[in-house]
């Protein structure tokens, strides 16, 4: 596998350092890239195999901003544009069968993502902080199959998580309640064919736990 990938960004700080801008934009041009396809097993069926595509190419931008507005607020947001496209490429579609894949899109390769996330520290005594915080984070639709078949797609999802806690503030201990997926999204993170049948792999639904971290002081 070989890239030639070409990037121009910069790193802007602003306001006294309380803003941070990165944005880039890049091209990644492929040339035996490894991409996941099928192979025709006269016992199994198709089977997944990794096959190298002659030519494919990648264009994206990214942009992080962070935000320090006042001192206890921290604010962060970043979106991901990925424009994926195989060039030249014949191998084994979801069926195993030589298909021609030139002008689609990567497997697995979300077109659009993002995150928000805002954070809150609060002292609360001469040794301690309050922490709360909460995230929100979408990922576009996909597919599992280079060839797009319709009984792999991976539909697009958004998730939201928050927490809160105590913490020492020379970092001795924390302790952290937190929540994920709070709207309970139902969600789908691969689609595989183990045998004749099409299995879906879903991520986790609500969920709540307690953490507790210990650092030993110097």
């Amino acid at each position: 596998e070989q890239l030639d990938a070409y990037e121009l960004g910069t790193k802007l700080t602003l306001f006294n350092g309380r803003m941070q801008l990165n944005p880039s934009l890049f091209y990644y041009d492929y040339k035996d890239k490894q991409l996941l396809t099928r192979t025709r097993d006269p016992i199994f069926g198709p089977l997944p195999i990794l096959a190298n595509a002659p030519k494919s190419e990648v264009l994206g931008a990214e942009i992080e901003l962070q935000l320090n507005p006042v001192d206890p607020l921290f604010l962060s947001a970043s979106v991901s544009y990925l424009d994926t496209e195989v060039k030249e490429f014949i191998s084994g579609g979801s069926d195993g069968r030589a298909f021609d894949f030139a002008g689609l899109p990567f497997n697995y390769t979300s077109e659009w993502s993002y995150t928000l996330l805002a954070s809150l520290t609060l002292p609360v005594s001469d040794a301690l902080d309050l922490m709360v915080g909460a995230d929100y984070s979408y990922r576009d639709g996909t597919n599992a199959t280079l060839d797009q078949d319709p009984l792999f797609e991976i539909s697009d999802y958004d998730l939201i998580n928050a927490r809160i806690g105590i913490q020492r503030r020379d970092g001795a201990w924390s302790i952290t309640s937190w929540g994920r997926n709070l709207a309970d999204e139902y969600y789908v993170t691969n689609v595989v064919a183990p045998t004749d049948s099409v299995a879906r792999y879903t991520g986790m639904p609500e969920t709540y736990g307690l953490s507790f971290t210990y650092n030993a002081l110097p």
